[in-house]
């Protein structure tokens, strides 16, 4: 495995990645409103649901190394980032609004979870 291009690959798909997930939220931000981050819901999801169908591929079909690091870790890494959902749970909660917060924190990773799941088992990873 040739560690340079991997880092390239890493890299280019993240910065990539970064800007998918700020044009969607930037769509949808002011589509869905902000009383709840709904567009941390959608990438969050969709992201994962991604790199389930991604890795699932992977664990049945000879994949270039370089090109899962840099769509896995770089592009749906940066796409994802679960980040916002550990800053806005909190947010949510000392705002007073702990309903929204527990359906951000718990909501957000398990609907993560459930989506990364689905997608592999559509490509047959589990």
């Amino acid at each position: 495995m040739n560690t340079g291009f991997t880092i390239l690959a890493v890299g280019v798909g993240g910065a990539l990645g970064s800007l998918a997930r700020y044009g969607v939220e930037s769509a949808l931000r002011n589509r869905l409103g902000h009383a709840i981050p709904w567009w941390g819901f959608v990438i969050n999801t969709s992201g994962a649901f991604a790199l389930g169908l991604l890795l699932g591929y992977a664990f049945h079909h000879p994949v270039n190394e370089q090109l899962l690091a840099g769509l896995g870790t770089g592009f749906i890494g940066a796409y994802t980032m679960l980040a916002p959902i550990n800053v806005d749970g909190p947010r949510l909660w000392f705002a007073g609004r702990r309903h929204h917060a527990a359906l951000v924190t718990i909501g957000g990773y398990g609907i993560a979870l459930g989506a990364a799941t689905l997608g592999l088992w559509i490509t047959g990873g589990i």
